[in-house]
């Protein structure tokens, strides 16, 4: 969902409201990692190898850049009334503390939707709306980056 005028967390959140009024319903998804396959409607799937998304959302608290390790974060399917409760939680980076949220660490991922499509982004840049399936895999040290 492109946000031309707002910049900033502030876009982040009103991309969040139109989300869940606009495109509610979760869709069912197969992921396969760490040499498990669970399936599962899910709201939010994060693969975060930071800690923050939209400057205000903190995805992923534990994450560190260098250790080679995604952060994975699953929202199993909710009542709107409770996204906007777990949305509060994002923020603090208390998520882990909701019985519908999943973490782990992961190296690489696959994500297949099996009823419903798969919108993607990096970075906040939109890579598909309706895509089918997604595969993310670290590759640790494989940029130099001089601070």
């Amino acid at each position: 969902m492109k946000m031309t005028k707002l910049h900033g967390f502030l876009s982040y959140i009103i991309a969040a409201l139109k989300t869940i009024f606009l495109y509610y319903n979760a869709p069912l998804v197969r992921l396969e990692y760490n040499n498990e396959s669970i399936t599962l409607p899910s709201l939010l799937i994060s693969i975060m190898n930071g800690r923050r998304m939209g400057g205000g959302f903190l995805m992923a608290p534990q994450a560190e850049m260098d250790d080679g390790i995604f952060n994975l974060c699953i929202a199993g399917e909710v009542s709107k009334a409770k996204i906007f409760y777990l949305m509060l939680h994002f923020m603090k980076g208390t998520q882990e503390s909701q019985k519908e949220i999943r973490t782990t660490k992961i190296a690489d991922i696959k994500v297949t939707a099996i009823e419903g499509s798969l919108p993607a982004h990096a970075d906040g840049e939109t890579i598909c709306v309706d895509g089918s399936n997604l595969k993310v895999k670290l590759i640790p040290r494989a940029i130099n980056v001089i601070c």
